[in-house]
């Protein structure tokens, strides 16, 4: 039964990006320009991690399950309200599976991370100061900051006790995992939108706070609460890209505060190509519904999907 969900829920996911898609080209053809410059915004506010990617196997580390490949299947859609409009919207039906390197190739309990997100531009505090010739070596005028609120689901699929009965041992194959969760985050991009931008600086701070809504109650104490983000990104020459991703999360009762860190260095294959190899290492809880119980020092490789031009901001 689980693998016919997870079957609709791909068929549904890759039915509506070629919806979209096939939209987005009929755009381009008609208006090119301006989807051109709509695709750099939209794409500013899309977290590293939040970027679709597979891997090949496990990877390096302590991961309990040997794995055939890790995927996050996170496509993306927009909704913007004007070509000036300082606000817009994004939503993903994100999910990330991993295949087990076992007899017929097992998927383990996927986690299902759709999310929206809220996004609004606004005009720095800092513009008039980074007019001065000291300052623009380090924030250029033309840097941009909006807000970012954004809502997330995680869960599992599954209905079942989230310890095996009898045990304190976590039921990996059919616990039930579910929890919502709100964040908060101010984000910043940091290049001169009207030169040829060879580096750019992306940096986001934020706060998440998990709800008791349609929670598993049996998570209470196993899962964080709330948790302060933070996100700094480089992009060089459009072929490189490097991301440093920290968390610190803090719970109830009994839980104990978690960190997290979350490197990526990638390259891009080419100048006409979205996929970049990747290279990842991830020190930390697991990501991956249940198995956060488990601490995880993990170096992967794969090949990851990133925006085909720099995300620039137009004024």
């Amino acid at each position: 039964m689980q693998h016919i969900y997870l079957w609709l829920y791909l068929r549904w996911v890759f039915c509506l990006s070629a919806f979209f898609w096939g939209k987005t080209l009929t755009a381009q053809h008609s208006d090119s320009a301006r989807h051109y410059a709509a695709n750099k915004v939209n794409e500013s506010v899309i977290s590293m991690s939040d970027r679709s990617y597979i891997t090949a196997t496990e990877g390096l580390g302590n991961l309990d399950t040997p794995l055939l490949l890790e995927t996050s299947i996170a496509p993306t859609y927009f909704i913007r309200f004007g070509k000036s409009s300082r606000l817009g919207i994004s939503i993903s039906p994100k999910v990330v599976i991993r295949i087990a390197r076992k007899e017929s190739f097992p998927v383990l309990t996927p986690s299902y991370t759709p999310r929206a997100v809220l996004y609004w531009r606004f005009r720095s505090p800092l513009a008039y100061l980074t007019q001065k010739s000291g300052l623009k070596k380090i924030i250029t005028p033309q840097h941009v900051t909006f807000l970012t609120l954004r809502f997330n689901h995680h869960s599992n699929g599954q209905a079942g006790s989230v310890f095996i009965p009898g045990t304190t041992d976590i039921n990996f194959d059919t616990g039930n995992f579910t929890t919502n969760s709100m964040e908060l985050a101010l984000n910043t991009a940091n290049f001169d939108s009207n030169a040829s931008s060879n580096f750019v600086v992306y940096a986001r701070a934020g706060f998440e706070r998990h709800f008791n809504f349609n929670r598993e109650a049996d998570m209470k104490f196993l899962y964080y609460w709330q948790s302060v983000n933070a996100e700094l990104r480089f992009t060089v020459h459009k072929f490189i890209n490097v991301a440093f991703l920290f968390k610190h999360m803090t719970g109830i009762g009994t839980f104990e505060p978690q960190q997290s860190y979350d490197t990526w260095l990638s390259f891009r294959l080419g100048n006409y190509s979205d996929f970049s190899f990747f290279a990842r290492y991830y020190n930390g809880p697991d990501y991956y519904n249940l198995r956060y119980v488990n601490h995880i020092s993990q170096v992967s490789f794969g090949l990851l999907v990133e925006p085909l031009n720099l995300p620039v901001f137009r004024r």
